[in-house]
Order: structure tokens, then C-alpha cells, then sequence
């Protein structure tokens, strides 16, 4: 099975196989794989569309998910639907659902040759949250549920390739889901609350840690999600803060105490002088500068006491919250 899923990906990864003069070798692969479950009957040859045959033929690789018994060939049969996908546009529901299926198959799977897929983790597991139906939901759930049942636990029964040494692969693709969660500014304010609460939470968690590998991510993906909140989140507060202005508070005051653990970190590394880490503070502490001066401007043109929202500076700490007695300049 795997030289054979090896040589369908290399025909459906070859770069050229999308431009006109190969169109109908591409379609004449996909039916191919189609016909494995329609039949191979001339009379049908003309009867079927593109998107049909290609509907057939997701569904006849993606019934392989539960019976492959190597985690590298899996991943590989993953990999090919999802190139796949890109064939038919706007991948549909049922694209995505099969997908899904395939994804969540390997990742729930507790395969004996792991290691052997251990650098896919990360991509697997963004995945799994981006396919899924409703994908705020399951970051939540990974933030609230899943990695703190983990840290208790040692282990899950439901993700047994979520462990100690690729807790970190995990981490990184849900700092990652979280910074490229919020890309429109359409953003409904249920969601952009559900995403706030959620990098605080395992803001919490990762300061609590001490561990230089999480903190080095947590450091690194921090600015890009702060400047992503700068740029999506605020000038849509700005244009319905008359209308929402708890709603709105409420969700800076939450994000005001990601924002403090932040700047606790950033003083905890320049005390312990951790050159690794180091290079990550400076434009972090700028995106903070930056979405403290964007917050403040936006209460005081609507009036509202500094008092609402103070992010002022804070006095150096300890990742515990002690203070330092010798000032960080």
C-alpha cells in the first residue's frame, strides 16, 4: 500500500499537473481512483464531472485511514487527500469531513513507529483543529481540557501521541491556531472573547512552567498574535464600541491579564539573562507598546475612565509574581 500511495503522491505533487496541457491526465488519475468504487464502465467515462469523480475518489482512499498499520503511510494517505483537496477549489463539507476522519485517525491512533512522524505532529494537530466543523471549539478545548487533563495525567487515552517529549510540537500548533484565529475583522465578539480567554489560559500555564523551549514559543508567537489583535481586533471594536462597550471591556480586561503575564516573562528572562530567549523580547515588549497606546486611545475617545483599563508600567517580578528589588533596564 505505501509504494503505491508513494506514487500517487508524486504524480498528484508534481507541479505541472494542474496547468492545461495535463488536464486530462490529472482527470484520467482521479477517475482512475474513482472508478474503484463506481465501476470502470466506458458509458460512464463522459457521465461524471471533475468534482464528481473527484467526490469518488476521496472517498475510496479515505476509507484506507482505519486500516493502514504504519503511522508513516497514514500520514502520507493524509497528505494526499489534502492535496487532493486543492484539485476541487473550494474543498466541499464532505472533502473536509473525510479528511477530518483521516486526521483524526492518526492522531488518536497510538502507533508503534510514532517517532517515525514525530516532525508531523504539529502539522496534524493544526489539522485537526482548521478541518474541524467548528474550530474555535476545539481549541478551546484543547486549551481548557485537553493539555491540563495531559499535565495532571501524564497521558490520554483519546490523543496518545500527545507526550512528554512532543508536548512541545502540541503547544506550537496551538499558539499557532490561536495567533491565525482571528484574521477578519468580522470577528464575532463571542469568538474573539472564547480566543482572549484561551491564550490567557495558556499564557498561565506556560509562565507557571518555567520551561525555556514552551516560553521560547509562548514569547515568539505572542507578538504575532498581539499584532494581529492590534490590527483585526481593535479597529473593529473601534467601529461598534458604542453599541458592545461591555462586551468590548470586558474582553481588554481579560486580554489586559495576558498582556501583564507577558510583561513578567519578558522581565524574568532579562534578570536570568537567558541569551536564548532574549532575542524575542524586544519586539514582543513593541507589539505590547503598540496595543496599550491602540486600547487607550480607543477609551479616551469614548470617554472612558482610565480606570476601566490601566496597563501601565509594572514593577519587575518573578515568574511567581515576588518583586524584584533591583530594577531591569
Amino acid at each position: 500500500v505505501s509504494h503505491i500511495l508513494n506514487i500517487l503522491n508524486k504524480l498528484i505533487s508534481w507541479p505541472d499537473i494542474q496547468n492545461s496541457d495535463n488536464q486530462e491526465i490529472l482527470q484520467n488519475i482521479i477517475r482512475s481512483i474513482a472508478d474503484r468504487i463506481s465501476g470502470d464502465s466506458k458509458q460512464k467515462k463522459n457521465s461524471t464531472t471533475q468534482d464528481e469523480d473527484l467526490q469518488q475518489a476521496f472517498r475510496y482512499l479515505s476509507q484506507f485511514g482505519n486500516s493502514i498499520p504504519q503511522s508513516t503511510t497514514a500520514v502520507l494517505l493524509f497528505k494526499i487527500l489534502q492535496r487532493l483537496m486543492t484539485f476541487s477549489g473550494q474543498a466541499s463539507a464532505n472533502l473536509k469531513r473525510d479528511a477530518l476522519g483521516v486526521v483524526k485517525q492518526i492522531i488518536s491512533t497510538g502507533w508503534f513507529d510514532w517517532r517515525d512522524i514525530r516532525k508531523d505532529i504539529q502539522f496534524l494537530f493544526e489539522q485537526y483543529i482548521e478541518l474541524s466543523k467548528n474550530p474555535l471549539e476545539v481549541l478551546h478545548d484543547i486549551v481548557n481540557r485537553v493539555l491540563p487533563a495531559f499535565e495532571e495525567e501524564q497521558s490520554l487515552k483519546e490523543y496518545p501521541l500527545l507526550r512528554e517529549d512532543t508536548l512541545i510540537n502540541h503547544y506550537q500548533a496551538t499558539f499557532d491556531m490561536l495567533k491565525d484565529t482571528d484574521q477578519e475583522a468580522e470577528v464575532v465578539l463571542l469568538q474573539t472573547s472564547q480566543i482572549v480567554k484561551a491564550f490567557e489560559r495558556i499564557t498561565n500555564y506556560v509562565k507557571t512552567k518555567e520551561n525555556k523551549s514552551l516560553l521560547g514559543i509562548l514569547l515568539k508567537t505572542s507578538r504575532t498574535y498581539i499584532e494581529q489583535f492590534t490590527k483585526h481586533s481593535i479597529p473593529y471594536f473601534t467601529g461598534i464600541f458604542k453599541a458592545h462597550s461591555n462586551s468590548v471591556l470586558a474582553i481588554f480586561k481579560d486580554f489586559q491579564t495576558t498582556t501583564r503575564m507577558l510583561q513578567i516573562i519578558c522581565s524574568h528572562v532579562k534578570v536570568q539573562k537567558e541569551v536564548q530567549l532574549s532575542s524575542y523580547v524586544p519586539p514582543l515588549k513593541k507589539a505590547l507598546e503598540i496595543v496599550i497606546y491602540q486600547v487607550k486611545m480607543l477609551l479616551t475617545e469614548n470617554r472612558i475612565p482610565s480606570s476601566a483599563f490601566f496597563m501601565g508600567a509594572l514593577k519587575h517580578r518573578d515568574m511567581r509574581g515576588a518583586e524584584i528589588s533591583s530594577q531591569v533596564s
